[in-house]
C-alpha cells in the first residue's frame, strides 16, 4: 500500500447508500477495528452492531441529542475517566503524570479535552 496514495484519495463520506452491509464485510471491518489508535492508548473498544428498526430508532435518537446539543466529547465538557480503564489506565496515566507536570500541562484537561 502506496501511504501518500492512500492520504491523497482519502474522502469524507456523509450520505450512504441504502444497501445493505453483507454481515462478512462487518465482521471483517471489526476484526480490523482494533488497529485504531485510542487516547493514551487504554484501547477501550466497544462494537455494538445494529440494523433495521433498532438503527433507525438509534438514528433519531442521535439527531436528537445532537440537536439538544448533548455532545459527548467537547472543552469543558469534563468527565473522569470510566471505570472500565482500570488498572491499565491508571498505570499508564501515572507513568505519563510527571511528565505532563514538567510541560505544564494539566493531565485530566487533556485527557477530556486534548485527546478527544
Amino acid at each position: 500500500m502506496d501511504l501518500l496514495k492512500v492520504i491523497r484519495e482519502r474522502k469524507t463520506i456523509r450520505a450512504f447508500k441504502p444497501d445493505p452491509v453483507p454481515k462478512e464485510r462487518i465482521e471483517e471491518i471489526l476484526r480490523l477495528s482494533i488497529h485504531a489508535p485510542s487516547a493514551i492508548n487504554l484501547q477501550p473498544w466497544e462494537f455494538v452492531v445494529v440494523a433495521g428498526e433498532e438503527k433507525e430508532r438509534l438514528g433519531h435518537r442521535l439527531i436528537k441529542a445532537y440537536k439538544e446539543k448533548q455532545i459527548a466529547c467537547s472543552p469543558g465538557n469534563v468527565k473522569p475517566l470510566p471505570k472500565t480503564f482500570g488498572k491499565r489506565g491508571a498505570k499508564t496515566l501515572e507513568l505519563m503524570k510527571p511528565f505532563f507536570e514538567e510541560m505544564g500541562v494539566n493531565i485530566d484537561q487533556y485527557i477530556n479535552e486534548g485527546s478527544c
